[in-house]
């Protein structure tokens, strides 16, 4: 397993210099041609986010398209591929960030039962999935 981080993600995807997109490409292909599983983790996810949104001002309805094709592409490992899947559904159907949708979808699948925030809309939602669950 060959690990990938973020800025060689972000090359690929944003494309915004030539030389190390190409190197980027090149290596996904000929990764993907050979059958090698490449690996990344929660906070590589979380940083291209929030390269996204905040260097890059990039529309919530891009950053998920290309995050939900990140995270479908079947030679990269990520552990959290699932979980991350929901909270980008949380992030496209709510106006969260999308760490407070992973949160939501971390405490709902791991049974918490309380969500202890600040954030009244994000207690009032986790309330509502779990009274969905068990009503």
């Amino acid at each position: 397993m060959i690990f990938v981080d973020t800025n060689f993600f972000l090359r690929f995807l944003i494309r915004d210099e030539n030389h190390q997109y190409w190197q980027a490409k090149e290596f996904f292909l000929q990764a993907e041609e050979r059958g090698e599983v490449l690996l990344t983790d929660l906070v590589v996810i979380f940083e291209i986010y929030w390269v996204l949104k905040s260097f890059y001002k990039k529309k919530r309805k891009t950053i998920v398209k290309i995050l939900v094709d990140l995270i479908s592409l079947d030679f990269i490992y990520f552990p959290e591929k699932e979980k991350m899947g929901l909270a980008l559904q949380f992030f496209v159907k709510t106006n969260f960030d999308l760490e407070d949708c992973y949160h939501l979808v971390y405490a709902f699948n791991s049974q918490a039962e309380d969500l202890v925030t600040f954030d009244r809309q994000l207690k009032k939602y986790f309330l509502k999935l779990k009274d969905g669950a068990e009503g």
